[in-house]
C-alpha cells in the first residue's frame, strides 16, 4: 500500500514539476485570464458574490455558471490578485487530472495500467488558465460515475447533481447528462420513482444562479444560449466537415502525426475491452455523442470541444499499449513519451506570456 502511493506520488511530482519549469515564459497571460483575475477579484474587494461565470465562445456569447470564478477565489485571494495565481491553479488542476486518471484507470484495468495512463496525464505540459482546464477532472469523475450506475442506483442523485455542476461549468461536458440517461436506461437496477424525480430536479440545482440572473434580466442568458445552438451567434461560414478535422487536431499527446492513428484505435480497442455489453454501448455512446452534436453545430469549432473524449485517451491508451506491449517493454516507451515533454518545456513559449505582461 505504501509503494502504491509512494509510485503516484511520484507521477504528481513530475505532473507538478513539467508545468512548473519556464513558468513566466510559458503562462498565458491573456484576455480571458485576465478578465478571469478581474472577476474574482472584484468579489474580494467589493465582497459581493457573482452570479455568471466566463462568457462562452465570443465576446457577444452567454454566461456559464459562477463556480470556476468561486474555483479560482482562494488562489487570487492568497496571491493579492497577482497574475501568477492563475497559472498556480492551472498546476493544481493537471494534479488532480493526474491523480484521478489514475484512479479510473486502476478501478478498470489495475494498478500497473493505472500507472502508466497516469504518468501519460503528467506528461501534458498545458498550463492555460481558463474554465475548460476543468473539463478533464470534470470528465473522468463522471465517465466512471456513469458506470458505477450500471450496477447500482446509489450514486444517482450524487451523480446527477455533478451533472449539473460540471455542465454550468463549461458546456463541453453538458453531454455527461445524456451518458446518465443512456447508464440508466441500459442498467437493470430499476429507479424507484421518488429517487428519479429528485434526480431530475438535482439535474438543475447548480444552475439556479444563472436563472436568478436571467429572471432579473429578461432572460437575456437564455436568449443568448439559444442564438449559440442556433448557430446564431457568427456571420462566418464553415464547412460542414470542420468538427471531423477539428477532432483530429484534438488527438495530441505528443505532436507526433503518428500517435492520432493510435489514439484513434486505443479509443476502439477500449470500448471493446469492457466488461460487458452495458459498459461498451456507455462508452460508445461518451465517445461518439459529443462528436454527434458538435457535427450539428455552425460554427467555428476548438480543439478543446471535444475535451470530454480526449481526458480518456490517457486510459484507453496505456491499457492499449500494455496489452499490445509486455509492461517492461511498455516503461521505456511511456518514459520516451515524458522525456521529449520535458524537452519541450524547456524552450516553450506563449504567445503572451506572463513576463511580459506583468512587464
Amino acid at each position: 500500500m505504501k509503494s502504491k502511493y509512494l509510485f503516484l506520488f511520484l507521477i504528481i511530482a513530475l505532473s507538478v514539476w513539467i508545468k512548473s519549469v519556464n513558468l513566466n515564459n510559458r503562462y498565458t497571460f491573456d484576455w480571458d485570464q485576465a478578465d478571469a483575475a478581474a472577476k474574482v477579484m472584484n468579489m474580494v474587494w467589493d465582497k459581493k458574490p457573482t452570479l455568471l461565470g466566463p462568457r462562452v465562445s465570443t465576446e457577444n456569447g452567454f454566461f456559464t455558471g459562477p463556480y470556476y470564478y468561486y474555483f479560482l477565489l482562494p488562489f487570487y485571494f492568497v496571491a493579492d490578485g497577482h497574475p501568477l495565481a492563475g497559472a498556480i491553479a492551472a498546476i493544481f488542476v493537471g494534479a488532480i487530472s493526474t491523480i484521478l486518471t489514475f484512479f479510473v484507470a486502476e478501478r478498470f484495468y489495475g494498478r500497473k495500467i493505472g500507472y502508466l495512463a497516469a504518468l501519460i496525464a503528467a506528461s501534458s505540459i498545458s498550463i492555460t488558465s481558463w474554465n475548460a482546464m476543468l473539463i478533464t477532472p470534470l470528465s473522468l469523475i463522471g465517465f466512471y460515475l456513469c458506470h458505477k450506475l450500471l450496477k447500482s442506483n446509489r450514486l444517482f442523485i450524487p451523480a446527477t447533481l455533478f451533472a449539473s455542476l460540471a455542465s454550468s461549468i463549461h458546456l463541453v461536458v453538458a453531454p455527461m447528462i445524456a451518458c446518465l440517461i443512456t447508464a440508466k436506461m441500459l442498467s437493470k437496477k430499476r429507479l424507484p420513482f421518488r429517487i428519479l424525480i429528485l434526480g431530475i430536479l438535482s439535474l438543475f440545482v447548480f444552475f439556479l444562479p444563472t436563472v436568478v440572473f436571467d429572471i432579473r434580466h429578461q432572460f437575456l442568458n437564455f436568449n443568448k444560449l439559444l442564438e449559440f445552438a442556433g448557430g446564431r451567434m457568427t456571420s462566418e461560414t464553415y464547412p460542414a466537415w470542420l468538427f471531423l478535422r477539428s477532432f483530429w487536431r484534438s488527438l495530441v499527446i505528443s505532436g507526433y502525426g503518428v500517435e492520432k492513428f493510435i489514439i484513434l484505435i486505443a479509443f476502439g480497442y477500449g470500448i471493446y475491452k469492457q466488461k460487458d455489453n452495458q459498459s461498451r454501448i456507455l462508452t460508445t455512446v461518451w465517445i461518439f455523442l459529443p462528436i454527434l452534436l458538435l457535427s450539428l453545430y455552425k460554427g467555428n469549432i476548438p480543439e478543446y470541444y471535444y475535451g470530454m473524449i480526449i481526458s480518456l485517451v490517457p486510459l484507453f491508451l496505456a491499457k492499449f499499449l500494455a496489452d499490445l506491449f509486455s509492461f517492461w517493454l511498455i516503461v521505456p516507451l511511456i518514459g520516451l513519451l515524458v522525456y521529449s515533454q520535458v524537452q519541450l518545456v524547456f524552450h516553450d513559449r506563449a504567445m503572451i506570456p506572463l513576463n511580459d505582461k506583468i512587464n
